[in-house]
């Protein structure tokens, strides 16, 4: 429909700005920060990307929670409305995985076999392909973005974050679980614990004054939602 269409490149153009800005520093480093210490030992794997672990959580969390202030700041009254919001809300998602994907990336490729293993992870992009298509065509007719909101720009978006997370599993069970425990996975992926409890709570407050306060204006809102990412910021400087 035309209304999709317009509503997937006003999503895809937005979405495009904010990738170049948050990952541009990222492009330039994560390869040179997974290579070996000058002692031999290899750094772990949350070295690849320190700041992708914070970086993907507050996309996913504080990313998901404004689109509608977002839309409404940069495009006015006339696209806040479900379709878009949740189209811009699937697309702050998958950009939240592709920062961990990089991450994870980086790391594979800095530890892989040239001749054994790269070769093979290139075959297995077909399969991630295969489950792009597959759920992106889910998404579309049957899932979360047709159910919802009969939203077809949204289950583009979300079909796309499954070929990543297929991508993810992919590269554990080819490379990773080789130089890593599942624990040691998951503790290079996801932030600490107090900085996961201060974000999840002032996600919490955000939420709440959201629909206790329905008719709050959208550039209030941003302003306490500002507030409580630079709380949600401070355990960052210990």
């Amino acid at each position: 429909a035309v209304e999709d269409s317009s509503i997937y490149s006003l999503v895809s153009n937005l979405g495009s700005i904010i990738i170049r800005f948050v990952f541009a520093h990222w492009n330039k480093s994560p390869i040179t920060t997974t290579r070996e210490e000058p002692s031999g030992n290899p750094k772990k794997l949350g070295d690849s990307g320190q700041n992708n672990k914070h970086i993907w959580i507050y996309l996913q969390g504080f990313g998901c929670r404004y689109s509608e202030n977002v839309l409404f700041i940069l495009y006015g009254e006339k696209w806040v409305n479900g379709d878009s919001v949740f189209a811009f809300q699937s697309f702050m998602f998958l950009v939240g995985i592709i920062g961990l994907n990089g991450s994870i990336d980086s790391f594979v490729l800095a530890r892989a076999d040239v001749v054994n293993t790269v070769p093979k992870l290139k075959y297995f992009t077909i399969i991630t392909t295969v489950i792009y298509f597959g759920s992106s065509i889910l998404f579309l007719h049957f899932g979360l973005g047709y159910a919802i909101y009969k939203c077809r720009a949204g289950g583009l978006f979300l079909g796309n974050a499954m070929g990543m997370i297929s991508r993810i599993v992919i590269n554990w069970n080819i490379e990773i679980k080789k130089h890593i425990s599942l624990k040691e996975f998951i503790k290079g992926v996801f932030p600490s614990r107090i900085f996961s409890v201060v974000i999840l709570i002032s996600l919490f407050v955000s939420y709440i004054i959201k629909y206790r306060v329905p008719q709050l204006n959208l550039l209030i809102d941003l302003g306490i939602g500002i507030v409580l990412f630079g709380l949600s910021c401070l355990p960052l400087a210990y």
